[in-house]
């Protein structure tokens, strides 16, 4: 009857439930618990269905069949017992809202499961129910990088987009500094000391041979110092690149540290 989540979903369930800990209310308040239509998905892709009636009676349905459990709530444990005739079952909270129970069964570390609430998750996705609740609760900004990481910025007070020294994560853990690429977009992150620094645009250029570059730029309108230079998706290293027969750039470890322009047969800074 109980899902047993796989370890990617238990490590997510652990992690969101300590970031969302603040928020989360208590099974002592048993309206938040009782006659809802709190559902799961099984590991058969199957949805049962368990209603806590107020007299501590618990119906359990699954594919329209029907059987009658028992359900008691200790306060003292945040431990809601769950008798389903052929097995009794002890689960401490994790997390709690309207919407959602995570519950993890007694004297285990990995049997998690969540219950959703119809009325408020009517897709019955609590994952993607969990992820609104962070972004919005918590008023984080996440990004789906191009490795499929997801990058995530903890926006500052009353702001809805990135600020230079917002706090950043990748899949909740700190990461390095460099550019990170948005997926699907022309749009990279930069990260300086794990926090976000700048939004770039990624352009691309020919050279004077017609060899094609692209500039990681500030501005969408045009490269300038401290911009990067990235050659075949990889970051160029100390080099020059001549636009023209008048213009050209000089890099270092990739970024462009001068702009040269090209008179009376003389380069000039």
């Amino acid at each position: 009857m109980i899902l047993n989540h796989n370890l990617i979903m238990k490590e997510f369930l652990i992690n969101i439930s300590k970031e969302l800990k603040s928020l989360s209310l208590s099974l002592n308040k048993t309206s938040i618990l009782i006659n809802k239509p709190w559902t799961l998905v099984d590991d058969e892709n199957e949805i049962q269905k368990l209603i806590f009636k107020k007299n501590k009676d618990l119906v359990l349905s699954k594919n329209g069949v029907v059987q009658m459990g028992r359900w008691d709530y200790f306060p003292e444990a945040k431990s809601i017992l769950i008798d389903r005739k052929y097995d009794t079952i002890l689960c401490n909270e994790v997390f709690i809202d309207n919407g959602i129970l995570i519950l993890k069964i007694d004297g285990t570390n990995d049997t998690y499961f969540t219950l959703s609430n119809e009325n408020y998750i009517p897709d019955l996705n609590p994952v993607r129910y969990l992820k609104e609740l962070k972004s919005k609760k918590l008023n984080i900004k996440e990004f789906l990088l191009k490795d499929n990481n997801v990058l995530e910025v903890h926006l500052s007070k009353n702001q809805n987009k990135p600020s230079v020294g917002d706090k950043v994560v990748i899949q909740g853990v700190k990461t390095v500094d460099g550019l990170f690429k948005i997926l699907e977009s022309d749009k990279y992150l930069e990260i300086r000391r794990n926090t976000f620094s700048h939004i770039f645009v990624g352009k691309k250029y020919n050279d004077i041979n017609s060899q094609e570059f692209q500039i990681i730029q500030r501005s969408d309108n045009d490269f300038q110092l401290r911009d990067y230079v990235f050659k075949n998706d990889r970051i160029s290293k100390d080099d020059e690149i001549i636009l023209s027969q008048t213009k050209k750039i000089i890099l270092h470890n990739g970024i462009i540290v001068r702009v040269k322009w090209k008179l009376f047969n003389l380069w000039w800074i």
